[in-house]
């Protein structure tokens, strides 16, 4: 569920809140440019540590770089909260009324790279556990992750075009660490027993396979090899 919301947040309600907030610049269309270049160069990095890295990062456990993810988002909702005015996801604003004084681009840019990385830390760790956890039915996991994230983002385009930035930043917040603390509990949940008996049968069907094919290899009434008319007549 915080997947969906936040692919709906760093993808289309944090760019709008850059091109609404007129005290970025003078021209903040190109500054949803350099936002989504930090969000891929985010993504790059976070897919390059734990891609690349794997032997590494499995001795640090998917929980501890979801932990990361999420810490990093919570970082970022922050540096939002007080870098935008509460008014820009709703439309263009020449607002000064910040936290921090004067709403920051590096700021901003920043908070793309970290949506970009966090964002990276939570779908390689979440789709390295449903085929680890569901490798019989890994089709049907990924089916009901895919509904319920895409049914949450869906409905974050609906409120996103109605609610100020510090409901997004709430709303982002609670569902982030609860969905950390779903994860973390999904993660020390015992085997999926149906999981475990088709193993076990798949396991046991190979093993009868290879005991029947040494048998067979070492049969004793087998046919005698071919014998030319000669060696007969002889």
């Amino acid at each position: 569920m915080y997947t969906g919301i936040e692919l709906s947040f760093w993808s289309s309600i944090y760019p709008s809140c850059i091109s609404f907030t007129k005290a970025l610049g003078t021209n903040t269309k190109k500054f949803i440019a350099y936002n989504a270049i930090a969000q891929g160069l985010g993504q790059f990095a976070s897919g390059f540590l734990f891609g690349f890295l794997g032997d590494y990062t499995k001795k640090i456990g998917q929980i501890s770089i979801v932990l990361l993810g999420s810490v990093i988002h919570l970082l970022v909702f922050v540096a939002v909260y007080i870098n935008f005015p509460k008014e820009s996801p709703l439309g263009k604003t020449d607002s000064t009324d910040v936290i921090i004084g004067h709403p920051s681009l590096v700021i901003a840019i920043i908070c793309g790279f970290g949506l970009g990385f966090g964002d990276a830390c939570w779908n390689t760790q979440i789709f390295s556990f449903l085929v680890s956890k569901y490798n019989k039915r890994s089709a049907e996991a990924f089916a009901l992750f895919k509904f319920f994230q895409s049914l949450l983002t869906c409905a974050a385009f609906f409120y996103g075009t109605v609610l100020e930035l510090q409901w997004h930043m709430l709303i982002l917040v609670v569902t982030g660490v609860l969905g950390c603390f779903g994860f973390i509990v999904a993660e020390r949940l015992p085997p999926d027993e149906r999981e475990v008996i088709e193993y076990d049968n798949t396991l046991a069907g190979s093993s009868s396979m290879n005991q029947n094919g040494d048998i067979d290899g070492n049969r004793t009434d087998a046919p005698p090899p071919y014998q030319s008319i000669s060696d007969k007549s002889a």
